[in-house]
């Protein structure tokens, strides 16, 4: 089930039954779209030229006013939409990259 983009009925606790879709990925619902804040993650990583795995930037180096766990949430639901990827590890922190899909998606919202 994960990664899957499912649709079907959900049950509210009040016991109401109401349609979604939904995007199961590492057992968190996503229940949104791409938002400035995101575009803000792509744009950093297009500026600082950060378009391959040998050239990632870890989530420490990001230069946004974020923690960086709301930074975290928010590459991994770039990551499940192909705009953001996973490079190497320096010591053991990951490093992300924007993908191909990524950098076409950037220039679109930026025009």
């Amino acid at each position: 089930m994960r990664g899957k983009v499912r649709q079907g009925a959900v049950r509210s606790r009040a016991g109401s039954v109401r349609s979604c879709a939904y995007i199961m990925k590492a057992e968190v619902l996503y229940l949104r779209s791409i938002d400035l804040r995101d575009v803000s993650l792509l744009a950093e990583l297009v500026k600082g030229e950060h378009v391959s795995k040998i050239k990632g930037l870890t989530l420490r180096d990001f230069s946004l006013d974020r923690d960086t766990d709301t930074i975290y949430r928010r590459l991994r639901f770039l990551i499940s939409l192909g705009y953001v990827g996973r490079g190497f590890q320096i010591t053991r922190a990951d490093t992300y990259y924007i993908t191909p899909e990524g950098i076409n998606f950037y220039e679109e919202a930026i025009s």
